[in-house]
């Protein structure tokens, strides 16, 4: 695949949400067994979060997600925490409001 780290997060948001997406900037690169992610996977992974700006498209149902919405920081709903878990989140918020440039690798 030629395509690059930015263009996969456009698209990837596009099919998952509907929304259309501009990324800003890179705020982590977390290796998951280092995060503390139950259950334990067989496989390596690495979780990219990226912070984007919302520039067009819409909710919608998709075969990857049956509900796109946003939430509040101090809101979140339940989350998978396989996949993601809310001292990440609450991480990358921190990241934006502090203006903060560097990207936390693990």
């Amino acid at each position: 695949c030629n395509e690059s780290p930015s263009e996969a997060v456009v698209r990837e948001v596009e099919e998952e949400s509907g929304y259309i997406v501009k990324p800003v900037r890179l705020l982590a690169v977390l290796d998951r067994e280092k995060q503390g992610h139950p259950p334990p996977f067989p496989c390596h992974v690495y979780k990219l979060f990226f912070h984007c700006e919302l520039v067009g498209g819409r909710a919608k149902r998709t075969v990857e997600s049956s509900e796109s919405a946003f939430f509040a920081e101090a809101r979140l709903p339940e989350l998978s925490l396989s996949r993601v878990l809310p001292s990440q989140i609450h991480a990358c918020f921190l990241a934006i409001r502090s203006g903060t440039t560097e990207t936390k690798y693990d």
